[in-house]
């Protein structure tokens, strides 16, 4: 007699909807920080949008756009190495799994 696959495995559901929700999660979370980039800039082109009155004020005005600018591109770089860094261990997981169902897969052969 076979063993039911479902039996052999219960907790591959609740796997499945681990993940489902983690990247649901990932997903609101990259949702939020690009709505809160949006918000920064809009907020910031409202102020850009008045007269210059002195060469201070384009001064500071100036500072804020390099500011804002170095802020934009830190978050790109941090998110870009977030996604490295967890396309990497997925990888690695992966191979581990694979490595383990073909061990597995052996064994039982033998």
């Amino acid at each position: 007699m076979r063993p039911d696959p479902l039996a052999k495995d219960p907790f591959t559901s609740v796997r499945v909807t681990a993940k489902y929700h983690g990247i649901k999660l990932e997903y609101q979370e990259h949702r939020h920080v690009a709505l809160n980039l949006l918000n920064t800039i809009k907020t910031k082109l409202k102020l850009w949008r008045r007269p210059y009155l002195s060469s201070e004020g384009v001064r500071l005005l100036l500072q804020e756009w390099h500011g804002l600018y170095i802020f934009l591109t830190a978050c790109l770089c941090d998110r870009m190495v977030r996604d490295g860094l967890r396309r990497y261990f997925s990888k690695k997981s992966a191979e581990k799994s694979i490595s383990s169902s073909v061990s597995q897969s052996s064994l039982k052969k033998k």
